[in-house]
């Protein structure tokens, strides 16, 4: 009995230690051309970025361009929208409310007079968030499970036509 325990006690915090992975973050000159690899983040920054200008941010539009046959009953694109504001909101940024954006867009929108100048312009905003799901699965293991979530994330500033 306590040779089996041994062996399961073994292969338990052997999956723990697999599970825990660090994520890396890059710094590339090319997006398009950076290589995508598992938990690295891959990130550029404009020159004429000045991060102490931006006090307002907004949570625009993402666009989902992942299987639809999948995680049907689910809204990706709000849940993505949730949680980048969720983790913005930490920071003392000035956010605007998702519903109040939606409720904005889809006004303007019907007015074929949507921008992101003027989103931000209504809103007395720096910056809008806007991105592009690429991958959005979830892997069940036997302890565990994992969500994986591949975005194109894109930051711009009101300077930025």
């Amino acid at each position: 009995m306590k040779f089996q325990f041994k062996y399961f006690f073994l292969i338990s915090i052997l999956l723990f230690c697999i599970s825990c992975n660090k994520t890396n973050y890059i710094k590339v000159d090319n997006l398009v051309e950076s290589k995508k690899n598992i938990n690295t983040v891959n990130y550029s920054i404009s020159e004429k970025f000045n991060v102490s200008q931006i006090n307002c941010i907004l949570i625009g539009k993402f666009i989902d361009r992942t299987d639809n046959s999948k995680f049907k009953d689910l809204n990706k694109t709000q849940i993505i929208r949730k949680a980048i504001y969720g983790l913005i909101s930490v920071k003392n940024y000035d956010l605007k409310k998702i519903a109040e954006i939606d409720k904005n867009i889809d006004t303007l929108s019907r007015q074929n007079t949507l921008s992101r100048q003027k989103l931000l312009k209504h809103y007395n905003c720096d910056a809008i968030i806007t991105g592009e799901i690429l991958k959005f699965q979830n892997n069940n293991f036997v302890s565990y499970s994992k969500t994986t979530v591949e975005l194109i994330i894109k930051l711009t500033d009101k300077r930025d036509k």
